[in-house]
This record gives C-alpha cells, sequence and structure tokens, in this order.
C-alpha cells in the first residue's frame, strides 16, 4: 500500500477477533498493520514491513502473532503502546531501521522461541511499567540486546542476548528482572544506580564478560567474551535458579571487571548524542 494510513488497521470490541494468514502486508508510508480497542486478531504465516512500524497495537488490543516475519520496517518491528499487548510464538524480527520490538506504557509483550536481528537499535526494549517475558529467544546483531527503563519488568527463560556494537543488557535503576534459567549474556551490561545504592534484583551490577574475556577464559570460566548465566546447580537448561536475576554479580567470571560506564548524553527529550544507541 501507498499512503499515510497503516495497510490494515482493526479496532473494536474484543469480538473482533479476524484471522490473518499466509498475507505479506507492506506501507511505503505507514505502519503495516495497527490494532486498536479490545480487537484481538490473529495472524499466521505473514509478512509484515512498513516504512514505519510492523505491527503497532494500543489501547488494550490484544493480537497474536504465529510464524510472523517482521522485516525491514523503518522504524520498529513490534510496538506495543498503552494497555496492548502481544504474544508472539517462532516469529522473526529482522533488519528494522530501530528498535526490534518495544513496549511502553503498561503494555505487555511475551516472546516465545523468536528471533530478534540486524535491527538499528536494541533487540527488545521495554519502558513505563510494561513487562516483557523471553523465552528461547535468539537476540543478536542489533544495536543493543535487551534494554529495560523506568519501571520495566522482564522475565527471561532459555534465552541468548547479545549485541553489536552496544550494550547486551542495560537498565534502568528501577526496572528489575527475573531469570527462569538457560539464559547466555553474550556482552557488556550496564546498570544505572540510584542515588549510589543498587536496586533489588536487577540484570546486572556490570557484566564485563567481553572486557574480561581473556582472563575469564584462562580461568575456564568463560570463552570467547561470552559469559554463561548460572553455572552450577538450578533451574534451566543453563543452570541459575528460577525466581533469581538475569545476571548476578556473584555469578561473573573471576576476573570479571565493573563496567565503568553511563548512559549517552541526552541533549533534548529522547535525543541522544552521539547516537541514541551505540553507547
Amino acid at each position: 500500500m501507498v499512503g499515510f494510513a497503516p495497510s490494515v488497521l482493526i479496532g473494536g470490541p474484543a469480538a473482533v477477533a479476524p484471522l490473518l494468514q499466509g498475507l505479506r502486508v507492506g506501507c511505503s508510508g505507514d505502519d503495516a498493520v495497527d490494532v486498536a480497542g479490545d480487537a484481538r486478531p490473529l495472524l499466521v504465516g505473514c509478512t509484515l514491513m512498513a516504512r514505519k512500524v510492523g505491527l503497532r497495537a494500543y489501547e488494550r488490543a490484544r493480537p497474536s502473532l504465529r510464524h510472523i516475519t517482521l522485516s525491514s520496517c523503518g522504524a520498529q518491528g513490534l510496538l506495543l503502546q498503552e494497555r496492548a499487548a502481544a504474544a508472539l510464538d517462532r516469529c522473526t524480527i529482522s533488519g528494522c531501521g530501530e528498535e526490534g520490538a518495544v513496549a511502553a506504557g503498561e503494555a505487555q509483550a511475551e516472546l516465545a522461541g523468536c528471533v530478534v536481528e540486524r535491527c538499528g537499535g536494541p533487540a527488545v526494549d521495554a519502558s513505563g511499567q510494561a513487562y516483557v517475558r523471553l523465552t528461547g529467544c535468539d537476540l543478536r546483531g542489533c544495536v543493543g540486546g535487551l534494554w529495560m527503563w523506568d519501571a520495566a519488568v522482564a522475565h527471561v527463560e532459555g534465552t541468548r542476548v547479545a549485541s553489536d556494537g552496544s550494550y547486551a543488557v542495560l537498565m534502568d535503576s528501577r526496572a528489575s528482572s527475573t531469570s527462569g534459567g538457560g539464559n547466555h549474556v553474550d556482552g557488556l551490561a550496564f546498570v544505572a544506580e540510584a542515588d549510589g545504592a543498587p536496586a533489588p534484583c536487577k540484570l546486572a551490577a556490570a557484566a564485563a564478560a567481553a572486557a574480561a574475556a581473556s582472563s575469564a577464559a584462562r580461568d575456564g570460566a568463560a570463552a570467547d567474551g561470552e559469559w554463561r548465566e548460572g553455572r552450577g546447580k538450578g533451574a534451566g537448561a543453563g543452570g541459575g535458579a528460577a525466581g533469581a536475576c538475569l545476571v548476578q554479580a556473584g555469578m561473573l567470571p573471576p576476573d570479571a571487571r565493573a563496567a565503568a560506564a553511563a548512559f549517552p548524553p541526552e541533549v533534548e527529550p529522547f535525543v541522544f548524542k552521539p547516537s541514541p544507541f551505540r553507547v
């Protein structure tokens, strides 16, 4: 579709629950699919491409996506706002200009068996009071892995979090997380401190595995800059007791150093220099 409106707009009460299957939806001027109201569409085996967002849901919309590809979007692949919630099962988000998947406000995003790759911003970004659940996902090759702002909450299980050129994990001082075990964090992690005091159960105090890769490898704790969560007893394929933070200081390789880092400078609201993602 050519124009400055979404190619597909679905809205209305919860009874509005259409099935979109095997479609290829594109938009050269706006979003591919927008979902509003209390609508509950099911998308199966579709490909979404857009100048702006692949799929945007807002108000109290509840879209479900199965085997969906959101690719080459100018902004985000998935954008959830207000009280929207989306469940993604074995979906791929790739090659988007900004973030891969975003949950803002009080939105909820549940990704299972999904791949988020090669995006110009973080693979998954949550802000406000949003909730994100990642199960068996692979976040790779994006400028940032899992970024959490404000009072956002994440539960991560059996997931690989990596980054290309920025923090694999970046967390605001009020954000929090739990882990179901079996996670791999490949790269640096940075967590903001509130008034110099650690916040409870955060993704990382400073998991500088990449900076300590050589010494960690010598000690047999890690190799090639990869840090594996929760060696030893615990739940999940990679260890790490269920309910623990995704990364904890006590789990770091023996010679890991704290990452002395700061948030990128904000020159005006939501404008960072030199880059909003490469910090």
